[in-house]
């Protein structure tokens, strides 16, 4: 499997999700149901299982890793577009992304990592210590319904603050796919959401320290 093909998967999704006003019901299911073998997920299952090939889809009724992944980036989407204006989904190496001239502008502006976006809130005083709480709680876990529950939350922070800045849901439900391969493959994960979040802040520090001087 190409590195890239579950978060192209589920850019791809989101874009006919997003594009498409019969699927807005769709969107309000997931929002709803909080794993993929929900029973108000079923709208969904169509969806991405069509975009899935047949040997990442799941067997004896139990969710593949390819499934919770990109169910699960889905459904942050949704929580984090319901009320929205802006189209909040953006990936991160958009140009690569479509190859279509029928996008609308809006869809083609590039995005950012998830805890890219924590660590620019970290410099908010009034949410650093709650915010590093949080995170560090996420970051300490291999257990990947802790995880996705725990970036639910963080998600729902990121919402409430209405950030101008579109986020790269496909490559945190890549993220979630490798998480569920290994203990080594989460760790992985986890290092590379830490250097998201902290090192963003370091730069920033630094960044001061330079404006003072």
């Amino acid at each position: 499997m190409k590195q890239s093909e579950i978060k192209n998967v589920t850019g791809s999704i989101i874009h006919i999700l997003h594009g498409t006003a019969s699927y807005r019901g769709v969107l309000a299911s997931i929002r709803g149901a909080a794993s993929f073998n929900s029973p108000r997920a079923q709208p969904a299952w169509p969806i991405i299982m069509r975009a899935l090939r047949e040997d990442l889809l799941g067997r004896n009724g139990q969710p593949s890793y390819a499934e919770k992944a990109v169910y699960s980036a889905l459904r942050m989407y949704a929580i984090h577009q319901q009320g929205s204006d802006e189209f909040v989904y953006g990936p991160i190496d958009y140009k690569k992304e479509s190859n279509s001239d029928s996008e609308s502008d809006d869809k083609l502006e590039p995005g950012v990592d998830l805890f890219t976006v924590l660590g620019e809130l970290r410099h908010n005083e009034d949410l650093e210590v709650a915010l590093d709480r949080r995170v560090r709680q996420t970051l300490s876990t291999t257990d990947v319904n802790s995880v996705i529950n725990s970036l639910n939350h963080l998600v729902g922070i990121i919402k409430s603050k209405k950030l101008k800045i579109k986020i790269d849901y496909g490559k945190l439900a890549q993220d979630l796919y490798w998480f569920q391969m290994s203990y080594e493959s989460a760790n992985s994960v986890r290092l590379s959401w830490g250097q998201q979040y902290y090192g963003n802040a370091a730069k920033k520090a630094e960044e001061k320290g330079e404006k003072n001087d």
